[in-house]
């Protein structure tokens, strides 16, 4: 993203490098963290994990010391930015207390501040390039972007999630039972009816795509084509793994109905 905004922009090549080096190190950093979080390392490794997150934060936040002043408001923007992905981080695997609809109507933004400090990189490239006007629209942008991925990381996950214990957007979608280990069974049942005998999850893909559009608007008064095109892409992958899911569901009820009448005619 910074080296697509910094060509768009015009952002000099060396301080454009910069820009993507401190983000590469700062994606790094963050999914590092989210692994320990979410226990995804080792506990030999965690040690290690650890020495190594404080080198990349601490190269992360160098390559910004260099660009901006203590003054600067980008600082600001940064403090919000992370106290978004503190407060995402916190609450990642609890389940809201109110339904699916209820949850992405009032609070659907909750579900792209994991991914906050992606939207640090933006701000610096509209600061150094005098472009403060297009920070509103390109960071509310990458928040609609972010909220159709949670959508699709989730449709991806959800039985790997379910048998985790950790909260699923698509598990909540399709059940508002506690997504705890002692309801598995129930959970999964419910979700397969779904696939094989509901809608299919289609209203669920539908938010995730309309969430695609909302950025699609604000990216185009950017004008930063990489950046549509990255959209149009993920939104074809999107559409693609939902004909996929549909698919999937229908030929393991095929499988299942010749088990069925199989066994019958057998007995």
């Amino acid at each position: 993203i910074p080296k697509w905004l910094g060509d768009t922009f015009g952002l000099q090549s060396d301080v454009s490098r910069s820009l993507v080096l401190g983000n590469l190190y700062g994606l790094v950093y963050f999914h590092l963290q989210d692994d320990l979080v979410d226990g995804d390392i080792s506990q030999e490794n965690q040690l290690p994990a650890i020495h190594l997150r404080t080198i990349l934060y601490q190269n992360w936040l160098t390559e910004y010391v260099r660009l901006f002043e203590p003054s600067s408001m980008f600082w600001s923007q940064f403090a919000l930015f992370m106290a978004q992905w503190e407060r995402a981080t916190a609450r990642s695997n609890t389940q809201p207390e109110i339904s699916f609809q209820a949850y992405v109507n009032r609070n659907y933004l909750e579900l792209a501040e994991r991914a906050a400090p992606l939207k640090i990189c933006c701000v610096a490239t509209c600061l150094l390039t005098q472009r403060e006007h297009l920070i509103a629209n390109l960071t509310n942008a990458l928040d609609h972007l972010h909220v159709a991925s949670v959508l699709l990381d989730h449709a991806c996950d959800w039985l790997e999630d379910l048998e985790m214990g950790r909260y699923n957007t698509f598990i909540h979608y399709v059940s508002e039972t506690p997504q705890v280990l002692s309801n598995y069974e129930l959970n999964r049942r419910l979700v397969y009816e779904e696939l094989w005998m509901g809608a299919a999850a289609s209203p669920y893909f539908d938010l995730a795509i309309h969430h695609l559009d909302c950025a699609t608007e604000m990216i185009e008064t950017v004008e930063c084509f990489e950046l549509l095109e990255y959209v149009r892409l993920f939104k074809q992958n999107l559409d693609a793994y939902e004909e996929q899911m549909v698919q999937n569901a229908k030929d393991a009820l095929h499988q299942a109905t010749i088990h069925i009448f199989g066994t019958l005619s057998q007995g």
